[in-house]
């Protein structure tokens, strides 16, 4: 029984070293409230970015959504696009949770696609991790997506982008409803920490104090977070 009792002490106890929780990354992901600040449309012939606008009514089931439309003639895909903004960016060894509803008023001749922003507008990276096929009915896409070096590009990762002016003969309506991007983090609250070797950039602790190669613990070098030992 004692021998028992030590093996799951000891499973709880790994559990609980290694659990870990989801920082929500989008507010008002069902859209039922008036908080747009997570979303960021543009929409041709205007090249003004605006925070996007909610609409009673157009998300699924007859909710709260999120409309953009993308009008025909377009030169570039990116004429019309929109944006899931993070709060911050995120890093290399960075786990995302991404959800959301979509649906089109036309299946578009050619399909959108989704790159990384750092802000909007900001190009980083073509691959994200989310794709998507438009048609008429509601759809959820869901993947998780581990972050690497190569999606910050020279802009960093703190936006999605959906370049919607693919299709150049139709005018084309894309609706989206609950929108869930979760940052994966440890109990420390500390997200995507890697071991790394020692090298000459300087190193500083969560208290922002510079530390030296002998310092054994998490620490900030070059806008990153490892541990070093």
């Amino acid at each position: 029984m004692k021998k028992i009792f030590t093996i799951v002490a000891a499973a709880f106890v790994a559990a609980s070293v290694n659990a870990q929780s989801l920082v929500h990354l989008i507010s008002n992901s069902d859209l039922e409230g008036t908080d747009n600040s997570s979303f960021v449309s543009k929409e041709a012939p205007s090249s003004e970015m605006l925070p996007a606008t909610i609409y009673d009514g157009v998300g699924v089931d007859g909710s709260r959504g999120l409309k953009v439309v993308s009008a025909p003639n377009a030169e570039n895909d990116w004429d019309t696009q929109v944006w899931f903004v993070y709060p911050d960016d995120v890093w290399d060894g960075d786990v995302l949770h991404i959800s959301f509803d979509y649906k089109a008023s036309k299946a578009p001749s050619s399909q959108p696609s989704v790159q990384i922003h750092g802000d909007p507008g900001s190009y980083s990276y073509w691959q994200s991790g989310v794709s998507c096929t438009f048609g008429t009915e509601w759809k959820r896409f869901s993947a998780v997506v581990n972050v690497t070096e190569e999606m910050l590009g020279s802009n960093g990762y703190r936006s999605l982008a959906f370049n919607l002016s693919t299709d150049r003969n139709n005018e084309i309506t894309y609706y989206f409803d609950n929108i869930v991007v979760d940052l994966e983090s440890d109990e420390t609250g500390i997200s995507g920490v890697k071991v790394i070797d020692n090298s000459d950039a300087p190193m500083f602790n969560l208290a922002g104090q510079q530390v030296g190669k002998d310092f054994k613990g998490v620490v900030i070098q070059n806008g990153k977070k490892f541990i070093q030992k």
